[in-house]
């Protein structure tokens, strides 16, 4: 199956935009963008089941966040309703321009667990987006007006390759959105079930198939 047979025309899923030219992103050895990382998320939100309620931030609203002051990113996070939610899914880029929310080089994951006071960043190539993690750790604890104290995740799934840091990324943050938060403790043993790259390359290929409408085909 070649890459150029996930998506022919623009595809609307609920608050995101999927172009053929981000589809071909997902199957092979492409570096995935802010689109297909807000599609995966889009799709875990409204299709895989969650024990518990949790907020899933996409790249750009993550980018947002990083880059206001305190009152903004309060109101951002009152809008995004994370008061209600007991775990927080962000999705961080390395991108220094205000420009692009996803120009930059690297994914990498922060679940929050509200409840434990507790943000971990999980990230696949050792540790690169630390400072990231951490400026939007400190903007978090800021606008919901409590402390979070950042920690490496012991088990994130690692890329052996310059690109496959989004599909670990999204592999990473379906395995937490399937784990009760409360479980979100060390050794955050719920990442010891995350797909690896090439395995969560093919089942968001499946999600776009499915949602353009199609039927799910054999690899």
């Amino acid at each position: 199956m070649g890459e150029e047979a996930l998506l022919y025309a623009p595809l609307s899923y609920h608050d995101v935009y999927l172009y053929p030219e981000d589809a071909s992103l997902v199957l092979g050895a492409h570096w995935w963008n802010d689109q297909v990382i807000a599609f995966a998320f889009e799709w875990l939100k409204f299709q895989v089941p969650c024990p518990s309620p949790i907020v899933a931030i996409p790249a750009a609203a993550c980018f947002l966040l990083l880059h206001s002051d305190a009152q903004t990113v309060r109101e951002q996070l009152e809008q995004m309703q994370v008061h209600a939610a007991s775990g927080l899914l962000l999705a961080v880029n390395d991108s220094p321009s205000l420009e692009s929310a996803g120009g930059g080089t690297h994914w990498s994951l922060l679940a929050v667990a509200l409840d434990q006071g507790s943000a971990w960043h999980v990230d696949s190539l050792g540790g690169a987006n630390r400072r990231v993690a951490q400026a939007l750790t400190r903007k978090l604890a800021a606008g919901l007006d409590r402390h979070l104290a950042l920690r490496p995740a012991p088990a994130a799934p690692q890329q052996t390759n310059g690109y496959d840091c989004g599909a670990c990324t999204v592999s990473a943050a379906q395995a937490l959105w399937r784990c009760p938060v409360a479980d979100w403790r060390p050794p955050l043993r719920c990442l010891q079930r995350a797909a690896g790259a090439q395995a969560m390359r093919r089942e968001v290929a499946a999600w776009v198939r499915l949602a353009a409408g199609g039927t799910l085909e054999k690899e």
